[in-house]
């Protein structure tokens, strides 16, 4: 029998491991957006037309948008690209986003599996970390 566990997508040998992962994977949904988000900046008008910097932003460009700048959001996890977005308006979307990302990845369980016979699934571990405030 050969138990493998599951988290985010990626493949663990033992329950300590997965669970560090969570615990690795906590700290990205704080800080970093980029995992669940691409943004530019854009330059423009609807009437005009848009010019998008070629230039995604950084995380900390993410967590602190500037009020002045106007922006477009691409979602990976939804597939949705939204624009013009003000700072205000994508800080909504960053959390929206984030929690799209948390439960396409089932960021809340740790899949636990037989892997020797095909068997599958084994149980849904739940995560010892609280990631209840993502999902």
């Amino acid at each position: 029998m050969t138990i493998k566990y599951y988290y985010a997508a990626k493949q663990y040998d033992t329950e300590s491991e997965a669970q560090a992962a969570v615990d690795a994977m906590k700290l990205r949904l704080e800080n970093n957006p980029s995992d669940w988000m691409k943004v530019k900046e854009i330059t423009g008008s609807a009437e005009a037309g848009w010019q998008i910097n070629s230039r995604l932003l950084t995380d900390a460009e993410l967590l602190n948008p500037s009020s002045d700048k106007t922006y477009m959001l691409h979602s990976p996890a939804t597939g949705d690209t939204l624009m013009p977005l003000t700072s205000t308006e994508l800080a909504t979307k960053r959390d929206e986003c984030r929690t799209a990302y948390a439960q396409l990845y089932r960021l809340n369980e740790i899949t636990k599996a037989d892997d020797s016979n095909l068997k599958g699934i084994e149980a849904l571990i739940t995560t010892t970390t609280d990631m209840s405030g993502y999902i």
